[in-house]
């Protein structure tokens, strides 16, 4: 038995958790039923019925949520320096702005467009983008901003891979699962997913991870969206 148990269910964020420990090579288990999201959901909840979400991880008998703390936890305890800038580095600041960015600004925005769409009935790319007078912040504008930063960084953890990357991966083929926007026209992000994707660690995450083969959004072939797909087909984006 290893210090972690990973409770995963495939093509969503447990993958991170995987991903890191491959690239440390931290000993973990993986608890999931290939092919089967209620029953890798129904594994998850006899260890967090309150709030069964993903990933669900045991830590030396902890149970813990949220992929960004849990990535956090794994790389300061195991890391030995890996996978994060040294906290006096210019480059720190950068890597934990990223960090954080991928779930409280990336998937955020992109979720709420998909449940405004969902509720409206208004197709994504038509929601209104200004409310009172005000210019929200987008998905247009969170491409552009990981666009700007890649011109003058290989990595969104600066001038080394770091769980920065681990994190912000996520948000490419999510953009345009949940709010149909197809960031296919960035340049410096395709090159960068290209990099980080092409790292070994990230293969053997992948293989454990989606055994069966995976799509285009890293979710397991031919398993059903797991919530409607944007209203009408949606144009592709270009960089401003």
């Amino acid at each position: 038995m290893s210090e972690i148990t990973i409770y995963h269910i495939e093509g969503r964020r447990s993958f991170r958790v995987i991903w890191t420990c491959e690239e440390l090579g931290v000993p973990y288990d993986l608890v999931f039923k290939p092919g089967d999201l209620m029953g890798s959901m129904a594994l998850l909840k006899q260890v967090n019925p309150i709030i069964p979400m993903e990933p669900t991880v045991k830590y030396q008998g902890q149970v813990l949520v949220e992929s960004g703390a849990i990535v956090e936890l794994i790389q300061q305890r195991y890391g030995k320096g890996r996978l994060a800038p040294a906290v006096d580095s210019e480059d720190y600041p950068f890597h934990l702005q990223w960090l954080h960015f991928a779930e409280a600004t990336s998937q955020y925005r992109g979720w709420a467009i998909r449940f405004a769409s969902m509720i409206s009935g208004v197709p994504a790319d038509q929601i209104p983008s200004e409310f009172q007078g005000f210019k929200l912040v987008g998905m247009q504008e969170v491409f552009d901003f990981m666009e700007d930063y890649l011109s003058r960084y290989p990595y969104f953890g600066g001038k080394e891979f770091s769980t920065a990357d681990i994190m912000m991966e996520f948000s490419v083929p999510s953009a345009k699962l949940t709010a149909g926007f197809d960031p296919v026209n960035f340049k410096r992000v395709q090159d960068w997913v290209k990099r980080v994707r092409s790292r070994p660690a990230f293969t053997r995450a992948r293989e454990a991870a989606v055994p069966g083969g995976y799509d285009e959004y890293g979710l397991p072939v031919g398993m059903p969206l797991p919530f409607p797909p944007p209203t009408r087909p949606l144009p592709v984006p270009t960089v401003r």
